[in-house]
């Protein structure tokens, strides 16, 4: 199963020196297979998500950044993560990212395999701050065994026996940001 660390500005800071050594300490600790650079709200998005997809690719780490496939393309990351609330507005992505799309229910997974999407987040897998009640396991399973796409568990996972219960579940990969920063 493969792993998927989503970055959060409060853990990563907003100056380059810090945020630089975050990523390479948690790079070298737990080597996830896939990194989302999301922060909706900085005004230096593209400075930092220059820095970003240069360190994952010094860590042999696929960068995806959040809702931005031009600049993907144009700074040659590995893909684009769209929030569910894009769903209506994707169209032909340029290049040729690996595409992912958060989703909450089957239907949404339905549509995003309409528009070539490669992978959803499926969320909240368990308790997390401000995110709903968590859909569980079992639900998790039932999603999976329908979804016409690879599903990414996401949502309150943050310990090794929460990875091993999606593993279990069919989960294509995991995602996190707590998990990478305990």
């Amino acid at each position: 199963m493969y792993s998927y660390l989503i970055t959060d500005p409060s853990i990563y800071s907003h100056d380059k020196a810090t945020f630089t050594q975050q990523l390479h300490a948690i790079f070298k600790k737990h080597q996830p297979d896939y990194a989302l650079y999301r922060d909706k709200a900085f005004d230096d998005y593209e400075s930092f998500a220059t820095l970003f997809v240069q360190i994952c690719k010094e860590h042999g780490v696929k960068a995806m950044l959040h809702n931005h496939a031009p600049l993907a393309v144009r700074l040659d990351a590995y893909g684009v993560h769209y929030s569910s609330n894009k769903l209506c507005s994707i169209g032909i992505t340029p290049g040729n990212l690996f595409q992912v799309l958060s989703s909450h229910t089957l239907d949404e997974i339905r549509s995003a395999a309409t528009l070539g999407i490669d992978a959803v987040t499926y969320s909240p897998i368990f308790a997390t701050p401000n995110k709903g009640k968590p859909v569980g396991i079992a639900h998790l399973k039932e999603v999976i065994s329908a979804s016409p796409l690879p599903i990414i568990a996401l949502g309150g996972i943050i310990n090794e026996d929460q990875i091993q219960e999606v593993q279990k579940a069919g989960a294509w990969a995991f995602a996190s940001i707590r998990y990478f920063n305990l």
